[in-house]
């Protein structure tokens, strides 16, 4: 009698193992860590310790772990985290959206190479194609622009795969009306077809795994003429390369 009561004890704390179970941190040492983990960020993990939950957070190196076994049974493997955290990790971002000011609005693609250095740090190179169209009703096309531009980007990593980021651009436009000039009163005055700019572009916004998004303010200053322009620009974007 007292067999089969220990043998249903032991049935029903079999099943109450899962629902108490805890995240397993395996070491390559073998060690074993209990506890919960919070976040998996570009080079560390951030735990709290399974019995002591309300303490502090502890970070261990992506490179000490073997893999982790979670709660619910899944596994993630770390077996290749070793010999990639400190390389750079190369991303194109192909960005589009629009600029517009109060009196014009167009279309705008960027297309962004360089490398994330760390988890926080990203710098590359912009090109790409902008266009501004009059917003008065008319139909008549009014410039098109060409950035060479340094970007660089600082991310906060607040969630696993998810970045909100500040961007910075600094760097050359090239403007073009696609005119070699125009008449006033009788007489023909020529343009400079393309003509140069100094520009300046400062947002915000957030990557999820392979999508971005962002929003922000968009300067260009004419030498020649002495005349700036401000725009505000929102863009979409997919970034092809490894995801963090």
């Amino acid at each position: 009698m007292n067999k089969n009561i220990l043998f249903l004890i032991s049935i029903l704390v079999s099943s109450l193992c899962p629902a108490i179970a805890q995240d397993i941190i395996v070491l390559r040492n073998a060690d074993e860590i209990q506890a919960k983990v919070q976040t998996i960020g570009f080079d560390d993990i951030t735990y709290k310790k399974w019995d002591f939950q309300d303490g502090p957070s502890y970070q261990i190196a992506q490179s000490d772990v073997l893999f982790i076994k979670y709660e619910n049974g899944r596994k993630e493997l770390f077996y290749n985290r070793k010999t990639t955290q400190k390389r750079t990790l190369f991303n194109l971002y192909i960005e589009g959206g629009a600029l517009f000011t109060t009196s014009e609005a167009g279309p705008a693609v960027h297309f962004t190479f360089g490398g994330r250095f760390s988890e926080i740090f990203y710098a590359g190179l912009t090109t790409g194609f902008d266009a501004l169209f009059l917003t008065d009703g008319s139909e008549s096309f009014d410039a098109a622009t060409f950035p060479l531009m340094l970007n660089v980007r600082s991310f906060i990593p607040i969630k696993h795969k998810y970045y909100p980021f500040l961007s910075l651009s600094l760097g050359a436009d090239f403007m073009t009306t696609f005119q070699t000039g125009y008449y006033y009163q009788g007489r023909y005055y020529p343009v400079n077809p393309v003509t140069p700019a100094f520009r300046f572009r400062a947002g915000t916004g957030f990557e999820y795994k392979r999508f971005t998004a962002g929003i922000g303010a968009d300067y260009m200053y004419f030498g020649e003429s002495k005349i700036g322009i401000m725009l505000g620009y929102l863009q979409l974007g997919v970034k092809i390369g490894k995801v963090n």
